[in-house]
């Protein structure tokens, strides 16, 4: 599953992109690849979202307050979501807050 959720994240555009040189391995910015509509709906609903004070706001004010700007902070709040929408299909199951 652990495959399937790194292929959608890519295929969405928000999926950390990694560089390496020798030894050693970084991450870096989210790649630009990927579907620009469903990564701009996905950013757009995760928005709304972490203005909550549900899940997803609480998340979303950690990672700021561990020193995240606003689009690196929202584009983690996006991959946690996308990992609930494939618990979802896989288990098949209504989404429960």
């Amino acid at each position: 599953m652990v495959g399937f959720r790194l292929a959608l994240t890519s295929y969405c555009g928000i999926a950390p992109r990694v560089r390496s040189s020798g030894t050693s391995v970084r991450s870096v910015r989210a790649s630009r690849r990927g579907d620009a509509r469903l990564k701009s709906l996905l950013i757009f609903s995760c928005n709304s979202l972490v203005r909550s004070s549900g899940r997803y706001g609480e998340y979303y004010r950690a990672c700021r307050a561990r020193g995240m700007g606003h689009g690196r902070a929202l584009k983690a709040v996006a991959r946690k979501r996308l990992r609930a929408i494939c618990a979802v299909m896989r288990d098949r199951v209504p989404y429960r807050e």
